[in-house]
């Protein structure tokens, strides 16, 4: 496949048997399209004894990505294996109810973004323009994309291209481009979503078999980065939901510590149950990035 603009090999990961490898073409900030990938892939390869060789032989998606939209965003930035069943983090999925922000888009000066009422969004937060109606009355945003918050008053952001530039000496040049006075929107993101998929025993083809998220009132969290993390192995998954990069600060000395701003970093259990996958132990909780990166041994 044609992979430009994409991270691949974000995430790698090979059976214990070293026979299929698996890597994540996660999509960049912008979730950018190039032939038929959306917002990211996870390849498999199988290793050939007679080439000595490794050959291509699934792209894996999620059964309901939309192009731009909610479900499966940065779908491969975290992958994981363990015989015929490969788990996939998409830490960018959203619900098709998460939380929005209206605006009117002629209210647009000087590169800021009026709301009217005041937001609770925080510097580097992640947020994805849509303008409602299908037009895209602001010049400098795509329809679709991911940007970074810039705080500016209660009631007012700039917009960043990225985390690395959400300052306010480098928000995005943007302007109102005029039209029918419709209301434009920017959606909280990053509540995170797992996918498993399953091998056949007959074809070998892989299949999507479940999507795991948090509990109700978990999933409601934006930030959360479920799925950042993940790992298989037997009956048994943990995911990683590590929050927003940037929660903990630095000190004087370079120490990094709690600042108080932790988008609830946890840690998930499951357990397959019959042919599903259900919620097994209760989360654990932590600071500093926990649960960025996971791993399973034995029975732990």
């Amino acid at each position: 496949p044609v992979l430009d603009a994409r991270e691949t090999g974000r995430a790698v990961a090979i059976s214990d048997d070293g026979q299929t490898l698996v890597i994540g073409a996660s999509a960049t900030a912008g979730g950018s399209i190039a032939g038929d990938l959306q917002d990211g892939m996870a390849l498999v390869y199988e290793w050939s004894d007679s080439s000595s060789s490794w050959k291509p032989t699934a792209q894996l998606q999620p059964d309901d990505l939309l192009h731009g939209k909610n479900f499966g965003l940065s779908f491969g930035s975290a992958v994981a294996i363990d015989e015929d069943r490969i788990a996939v983090g998409a830490p960018g999925d959203r619900p098709s109810d998460a939380e929005s922000l209206t605006f009117d888009p002629s209210s647009l000066s000087e590169n800021i973004v009026t709301f009217p009422a005041a937001h609770s969004l925080e510097t580097g937060q992640t947020i994805v323009y849509d303008a409602n109606s299908g037009y895209e009355l602001i010049s400098g945003l795509s329809v679709g994309r991911t940007y970074y918050a810039v705080p500016i008053t209660p009631t007012q952001i700039k917009i960043a291209s990225s985390f690395e530039n959400a300052t306010e000496d480098n928000t995005l040049q943007i302007d109102f481009t005029g039209g029918a006075g419709n209301v434009n929107q920017f959606t909280l993101g990053n509540y995170g979503a797992v996918y498993v998929f399953e091998r056949t025993k007959n074809t070998g083809l892989w299949q999507q078999s479940q999507k795991l998220i948090p509990d109700a009132d978990r999933r409601a969290i934006p930030e959360h980065q479920f799925g950042a993390a993940v790992a298989i192995r037997g009956n048994e998954i943990v995911v990683g939901a590590p929050g927003r990069l940037g929660d903990d600060s630095i000190d004087e000395y370079g120490n990094s510590y709690d600042s108080g701003n932790d988008s609830d970093e946890s840690v998930y259990f499951f357990r397959q149950l019959g042919a599903g996958w259900v919620p097994h132990f209760a989360p654990l909780q932590g600071e500093h990035d926990f649960g960025r990166s996971v791993a399973l041994s034995g029975d732990f």
